[in-house]
């Protein structure tokens, strides 16, 4: 995928596959869908490493990640209301910026799916690997494989087990919180590691926690009634992925503190064992196994949405955007994300796989912050379900919010990873 859009073929490229996904997702189920992939493997890591950053103060990060998150789910929101159709940043791009961009955002989009598909996968392998043996590489493709047969058999069957699971996840941290009742008030909540800039830096690192709302934007093809369904969908998810965030880190250091957090992989669990004994540590252990097959799952459904998506836009050929005439998905863009992704675990180092995700889905926001700015102007009279309200000479003051924080994330990324991953994808 070297070249640019115009690689796709020239006959074939913007027909539509005869037949197309049907609208079967409803609001619940959508909803519980942007809560699985939102609160999945992300509280389980990060909370420990963000505590040593931001010290007791470490819920502030996760205020300060939510808002950076919510300027642009706004954004989501109001473009994917106006466009509801799979591939939404890709979609958004093109609307704003014409098909040269578009393809670069799918392309980043689809990326950082595939990718983060594979660093759950390591996440989930090493908690198997650490409890009961298995190899982690081994763990985490078989976690690919199993995501992607049931991705196969179904977007309903899909959607609903991702529902039924974030129960399960919803439910781990409400535990917590309530266990750590006894503990509230024992603590300085603002007490600081390394002061503001530790708290900002707290936030930088469990931004990432939040990502996954706008994954909710690539199944618009599938969610009934988008107009309404998809932009509460996005901004409700949200919501309660930080309001469940907030608590748990409150929690947490209301039982550990920050020093012990920062010295565990798994901060939850020693949270729970402290709380709840033995049975409540082993209750998060799977939970957590739970919570990251249930990020892998929905991460990988997306992915092959994009790919459909981006298909029926002719910039990947339209082999891509077949749908299976009885199971009703994308079958062969299933196929080939689970291959990427299995294949990625396989040779991957977690790490190196979570910084490229990072750096391209960082770069997609941007582009669909400045998306909204622009279809403002260019697209004035095309309808719009929801409209963020606050604007400035016409300009939504969040869209420029959203440019900002995301400008300043991508400040303090690492750049390398992501470069030399789209060297080496380009290069095949």
């Amino acid at each position: 995928m070297a070249a640019a859009p115009a690689t796709g073929t020239a006959g074939t490229s913007t027909a539509t596959p005869p037949i197309r996904l049907p609208r079967t997702i409803g609001l619940v189920a959508a909803t519980g869908s942007g809560v699985a992939i939102i609160v999945g493997a992300g509280v389980y890591v990060l909370l420990g490493e963000a505590a040593g950053r931001a010290g007791n103060a470490v819920w502030l990060s996760f205020v300060v990640a939510g808002a950076a998150a919510l300027f642009t789910g706004l954004s989501y929101a109001e473009l994917s209301a106006m466009y509801p159709r799979d591939a939404g940043g890709y979609t958004y791009a093109k609307e704003a910026f014409g098909g040269r961009v578009a393809f670069v955002v799918g392309w980043l989009t689809l990326f950082a799916q595939v990718i983060s598909v594979a660093a759950v996968a390591l996440g989930f392998g090493a908690y198997f690997n650490q409890h009961l043996g298995l190899p982690r590489a081994v763990a985490g493709a078989l976690l690919t494989v199993a995501c992607g047969w049931v991705a196969y058999r179904g977007s309903r069957e899909t959607t609903t087990l991702g529902a039924v699971l974030s129960i399960l996840e919803v439910g781990g941290l409400v535990a917590i919180i309530v266990a750590a009742f006894g503990y509230w008030g024992d603590v300085n909540y603002v007490e600081t590691a390394k002061g503001i800039s530790g708290i900002f830096g707290g936030a930088s690192l469990v931004f990432f926690a939040f990502l996954g709302f706008e994954q909710i934007a690539d199944m618009a093809g599938e969610i009934r009634n988008p107009e309404r369904n998809l932009p509460l969908a996005i901004l409700v998810s949200g919501g309660v992925s930080a309001a469940l965030y907030i608590g748990a880190a409150l929690a947490a250091v209301s039982v550990l503190g920050w020093n012990t957090l920062s010295g565990t992989d798994a901060p939850l669990v020693e949270v729970a064992k402290a709380a709840m004994g033995a049975p409540g540590a082993n209750a998060l252990f799977a939970i957590a196994l739970i919570s990251t097959a249930s990020t892998a799952l929905i991460a990988l459904m997306a992915a092959t949405r994009t790919i459909y998506g981006m298909a029926v836009g002719g910039s990947l050929p339209s082999l891509l955007g077949r749908v299976h005439p009885r199971r009703e998905t994308p079958w062969i863009a299933t196929a080939a994300v689970a291959a990427i992704a299995t294949l990625t675990v396989v040779v991957g180092k977690i790490g190196v796989v979570a910084e490229m995700t990072n750096v391209a889905i960082l770069l997609v926001f941007l582009v669909v912050n400045a998306a909204l700015i622009t279809l403002r102007r260019k697209a004035r009279r095309h309808r719009r379900p929801f409209r963020i309200p606050g604007s400035i000479a016409g300009v939504p003051v969040t869209g420029l919010l959203g440019i900002g924080t995301t400008l300043l994330l991508l400040a303090s990324a690492d750049l390398w990873p992501l470069v030399l991953g789209l060297t080496v994808a380009g290069s095949t």
